[in-house]
């Protein structure tokens, strides 16, 4: 077990060396920390994770650092299970990925990790940059201040990018898209269940009527209803009824 202010101390005060990374199993990272140790980069980017560990919950941290030896293969049998369920049609595609991002970001040195790492390297030059432009700024050298410029520029583009693609957090899966095939498929289930009951429906109706989860209903539904596409009336006894005007109005007609 990795104790979170060991760790945290080790980060302020040796991390310019690694000396934090070797002590949580991740030898890979260190020996990076290692190699730059003299441009001062690590120790800055040392201090700001020493601060991290100080400030993380212990539950946050035993989740990234404490993971038993098996948990690897626990991980892979988990997602083994999960695979299995969607191909039986237990879980939908975007329950299967929210799971499976869940599972693959508490997988201990994951990809987000070395990425991270890099990414304050870059930005530690990006730094530097600054540094060379205020220095030609006070000392009037205004003639050399490309190389301060190109050094912010390009190492602030790479860290971004970096920092962006390590971002995604644990359970939460990217958006669909309004224009993607989930959320068209969805719709017309809906449309299809509203006109088959008279353009009027609850989320219970849509479940039965489509191949749609209750939950799936529920956040298609709200999410026509914010776009105006059908009204949201709640009964006397508190029923919501999601009322499709146009398909209520054509069944009125031509029962009429």
């Amino acid at each position: 077990m990795k104790d979170k202010t060991t760790a945290g101390l080790l980060a302020i005060c040796l991390g310019g060396f690694g000396a934090h990374r070797f002590y949580l199993n991740q030898p890979g990272i260190g020996l990076v920390y290692l190699i730059f140790c003299l441009s001062l980069i690590p120790s800055l980017i040392g201090l700001i994770e020493g601060i991290q560990y100080l400030v993380m919950s212990q539950h946050d941290f035993d989740v990234r650092f404490n993971r038993a030896p098996g948990a690897q293969g626990d991980v892979a049998a988990e997602l083994g299970r999960l695979h299995a369920l969607r191909k039986e049609g237990a879980l939908t595609d975007a329950e299967y990925t929210a799971q499976k991002l869940r599972l693959l970001g508490q997988v201990p040195g994951g990809k987000g990790g070395p990425r991270r790492v890099f990414a304050w390297i870059l930005l530690g030059f990006s730094v530097i940059g600054a540094g060379v432009e205020l220095d030609h700024f006070f000392t009037g050298q205004g003639q050399n201040r490309g190389t301060g410029i190109a050094m912010i520029v390009l190492f602030g583009i790479g860290a971004a990018a970096l920092f962006r693609s390590a971002a995604g957090r644990p359970g939460q899966a990217a958006p669909a898209g309004p224009g993607s095939l989930e959320v068209r498929e969805a719709e017309r289930a809906i449309l299809q269940a509203a006109r088959k009951l008279g353009g009027k429906v609850t989320i219970t109706d849509v479940a039965a009527e489509s191949t749609l989860s209750f939950s799936e209903a529920k956040v298609a539904l709200e999410q026509l209803a914010k776009a105006g596409a059908c009204e949201t009336l709640i009964t006397d006894d508190g029923l919501i009824v999601y009322d499709f005007v146009e398909l209520s109005r054509r069944k009125q007609v031509e029962a009429g």
